[in-house]
């Protein structure tokens, strides 16, 4: 975690080139081919919840990262829909991942950050929502963000 007084841009750059230019290095030629085959279909975009909100200090160049990942997300969802390619977000909040884990025991960290659920979410939870932003049962909703935080933005 570094303050945004200490970030030089380097690290800035790192970020985006992970979080947003990762998103576009894989949007893009998705949807080339979809359009190039003429398939439609869905891409889903993980964001964060943090592309809503701030998370924390020391975590601005994550949370601008994201933030950036939202719009561009919104702007290329608004581009493909006219080729029948639905591209929507998904914001989790809250998963124990390895990543946030670290291998490390969770007691801790889950006995800090209590959510509304009453648990963490894990990789099922995202890939529930992701399943049904990817199939037939999402005919209609594109450049949305489907929260799935286990209510960590209620409080």
């Amino acid at each position: 975690m570094t303050s945004v007084a200490e970030m030089d841009a380097a690290m800035l750059r790192k970020v985006f080139d992970i979080n947003v230019v990762g998103v576009h290095n894989y949007l893009r030629p998705v949807a080339a081919h979809m359009i190039e085959t003429g398939r439609q279909g869905k891409i889903v975009v993980t964001l964060s919840i943090d592309a809503l909100h701030p998370s924390a200090p020391g975590l601005g160049a994550y949370d601008a990262s994201k933030h950036a990942a939202y719009g561009y997300m919104k702007v290329a969802a608004l581009e493909y829909a006219k080729h029948g390619i639905l591209i929507n977000g998904l914001a989790p909040g809250g998963i124990l991942t390895p990543g946030v884990t670290g291998g490390a025991d969770t007691t801790e960290l889950v006995a800090h950050v209590t959510l509304p659920v009453g648990r963490w979410g894990d990789a099922d939870d995202m890939a529930r929502v992701a399943l049904f932003l990817g199939s037939d049962l999402n005919s209609y909703a594109t450049g949305s963000v489907f929260v799935a935080d286990g209510g960590r933005l209620l409080q």
